[in-house]
């Protein structure tokens, strides 16, 4: 599935965060995919929106590893900025610094 992504243009850490968004289906929320690579490309972890009021995938990502400044961090849908039924992670991609 990721070279299918691929052929439309996407990098290859982008068509994988795309795969992770489809494992689950947290209707009535949007499917939402994360990948956070170390600066050789390696994959340091991947994370979705598993289920409504329930982290977001960024900051599922940020529950799994040690975040460096040098890491990448790709998101299938623009981060939130709100914080009423979970973390805003906007606020928390400054906060990590990456």
């Amino acid at each position: 599935m990721v070279n299918n992504f691929k052929y439309l243009g996407f990098s290859e850490p982008m068509a994988l965060a795309m795969v992770e968004a489809l494992k689950v289906n947290p209707y009535p929320n949007p499917r939402v995919g994360a990948l956070l690579i170390d600066e050789q490309g390696n994959v340091k972890a991947a994370a979705n929106h598993k289920q409504k009021g329930s982290n977001h995938a960024e900051i599922n990502i940020f529950d799994q590893v040690q975040v460096e400044e040098t890491d990448t961090l790709y998101v299938t849908l623009e981060p939130c900025f709100h914080s009423d039924t979970s973390p805003s992670c906007a606020t928390e991609i400054i906060n990590q610094g990456v």
